[in-house]
């Protein structure tokens, strides 16, 4: 799945079911990927949230155009009984 930079956080939260944390003022998946970077995204920049990988895989200047969510997996747990 791959989100644009100028998807709302609420999009996000539909999209990827993710809980973001309450901080911040971004209205942008980009204003958020931009926070948690701490700097101008590069191509391949990554953030991880919520337990999913996002990565920055276009760039338009200063600009987040896509980034792709990675959400997380349920885990299957291996049964401790012989068959």
């Amino acid at each position: 799945m791959s989100l644009d930079g100028g998807a709302t956080l609420e999009d996000l939260v539909e999209a990827t079911g993710i809980e973001l944390p309450d901080e911040g003022s971004h209205e942008t998946w980009a204003g958020l990927v931009f926070d948690r970077l701490g700097r101008v995204a590069v191509l391949g920049a990554v953030v991880a949230i919520d337990g999913g990988r996002f990565e920055v895989i276009n760039v338009d200047g200063n600009r987040i155009d896509r980034v792709p969510a990675t959400t997380p997996q349920p885990q299957e747990h291996a049964s401790s009984e012989s068959p």
